[in-house]
């Protein structure tokens, strides 16, 4: 397994998500082979911390090579419940749960209120 599983301690309250197994180029991965990665990734860290894995990031979600129709489909077909992309923005009301824009987390952020600033910045711009 490689950095794309994140599987925390179950206690701290972090939700687990999973971006496949080898974190690689969905446009040009087969669909048996895209299913396989994000299926198996689930799996991984559904045994490891014994307990569901409900929520999906792609990885290296800023490119369209990672979040297109095929692997949205495939992502909500394993269950995940929502899939987050590495794109900038805040979640709007309607917003396709498969494809959910985030903030990130940079050195920048030193403490909530700056963190706190970027996520209004980015709610104001999407409005």
């Amino acid at each position: 397994m490689d950095t794309a599983l994140e599987y925390p301690d179950r206690v701290s309250g972090i939700v687990h998500v999973c971006g496949g197994i080898s974190g690689t180029d969905w446009e040009s991965t087969p669909v048996e082979e895209a299913e396989t990665e994000i299926v198996g990734s689930r799996d991984a860290i559904a045994a490891k911390i014994s307990g569901p894995v409900a929520h999906f990031s792609y990885p290296n979600g800023r490119g369209a090579s990672h979040l297109n129709d095929t692997v949205k489909g495939i992502v909500r077909r394993a269950g995940f419940r929502s899939a987050v992309t590495s794109q900038a923005g805040c979640i709007q009301i309607g917003a396709d749960p498969w494809s959910l824009r985030r903030v990130g987390v940079y050195n920048r952020h030193r403490d909530m209120r700056s963190f706190s600033l970027d996520v209004e910045r980015g709610r104001l711009a999407s409005a």
